[in-house]
């Protein structure tokens, strides 16, 4: 079973995928983190995510 995780911001119901072998994916995180400094961030199982919480990864891929 893949084990996927999400970065999420828990103030604006966003999120990021998290993939830990590739550079390009941990540059997406650090950008989330960086934009969301000030809220609650968290790393959870992709599968426990609610559905409230909108995928911005595309977003951050297209500007790494």
């Amino acid at each position: 079973m893949l084990d996927v995780k999400a970065r999420v911001c828990l103030n604006c119901y966003e999120y990021v995928l998290v993939n830990s072998a590739s550079t390009k994916f941990q540059k997406v995180v650090a950008k989330f983190d960086e934009d969301h400094a000030l809220h609650m961030l968290l790393t959870m199982a992709y599968g426990e995510l609610p559905k409230a919480y909108v995928s911005k990864t595309d977003k951050y891929l297209a500007n790494a």
